[in-house]
C-alpha cells in the first residue's frame, strides 16, 4: 500500500522549533505490536524526510506531501483489529539532544468488508509518546475531548492499494526502492543494472541533424535552418 502523508494542521507553537519526521507502522491491533512476516524482510514501517518547523504561533501546519510504501497482509490474512500507527518524531539537533516522539494517532487498516482501507483519511493526533495502554479508539478520542491540551492537530493522509504485480514479479518479490534507500538497504542486482544503463545513455553524445555533436538549442536551430 501507499500512504501519502499530506499535512498535520494547526500545530502552531505546540511543536517547538526543529525538524520532524512522520513514521507509519502497520500494527496487529491498537496498543499491540508491529506486523511481521515470518521468513521475510519486507517493510511494515517507513518514515518521511525531515520537515522543518519554526514553532511560531502563525506557523500553522507541518507539511510533508510525501508517499510511504508499506507491505500490508493479503486479504485472506487480514484481521479486524489491524491498524495504521502514525507517529511524529522530533529529530535530534541543537535544541533536542535525542530523537523523541511528540505525537501519535492510529487509524483502522481494515474496513467492514475485510479489505484494506483506501481513500483520503483524517485523524486527530495526541501529544506525547505512544500509550500502549490505549486499546480502544473511543479511549483515544476521550483523551482530547476531556482535555484539549492533549490534542496536537489533525493529520491528513491518503491510502492507496498498489498493484500486486510489477514487472512480472509477485508483490512479495517487489522491493520498494524509495523506502529501501531510506532504510539503507543495498540496491538489488536489477536496480544496479538499470542504473548502469541510464549512466551509459547519459554519457553517450547527442548528434544534431548534420551528424555533428549537438552543443545546445541554438546550434540545432541554426542547423535546421
Amino acid at each position: 500500500i501507499k500512504i501519502r502523508v499530506d499535512t498535520i494542521r494547526v500545530v502552531r507553537d505546540k511543536l517547538p522549533r526543529g525538524h520532524y519526521v512522520v513514521v507509519a507502522t502497520l500494527m496487529d491491533r491498537l496498543g499491540g505490536k508491529p506486523i511481521t512476516y515470518s521468513g521475510s524482510q519486507e517493510v511494515t514501517s517507513a518514515k518521511t524526510r525531515p520537515m522543518a518547523h519554526v514553532g511560531r504561533t502563525f506557523d500553522l501546519d507541518l507539511i510533508a506531501n510525501e508517499p510511504l510504501f508499506l507491505l500490508a497482509p493479503p486479504d485472506a490474512h487480514l484481521k479486524a483489529s489491524m491498524c495504521i500507527l502514525l507517529e511524529v518524531y522530533q529529530c535530534k539537533g541543537r535544541l533536542c539532544p535525542y530523537d523523541k516522539c511528540v505525537g501519535w494517532t492510529a487509524f483502522p487498516l481494515v474496513t467492514a468488508a475485510f479489505s484494506v482501507a483506501a481513500g483520503k483519511m483524517k485523524a486527530p493526533m495526541l501529544r506525547g509518546q505512544v500509550d500502549s495502554s490505549v486499546k480502544l479508539y473511543r479511549t483515544l478520542e476521550k483523551r482530547y475531548k476531556l482535555d484539549l491540551d492533549n490534542w496536537l492537530g489533525n493529520v491528513y493522509f491518503k491510502v492507496s492499494k498498489m498493484s500486486r504485480w510489477l514487472n512480472h514479479d509477485k508483490e512479495y518479490a517487489v522491493r520498494m526502492q524509495y523506502t529501501s534507500d531510506l532504510l539503507g538497504f543495498d540496491p538489488t542486482k536489477e536496480e544496479q543494472q538499470q542504473e548502469a544503463a541510464l549512466n551509459v545513455l547519459e554519457a553517450a553524445p547527442h548528434h544534431g541533424p548534420g551528424g555533428a555533436p549537438s552543443r545546445g538549442g541554438s546550434t540545432d536551430v541554426a542547423a535546421g535552418a
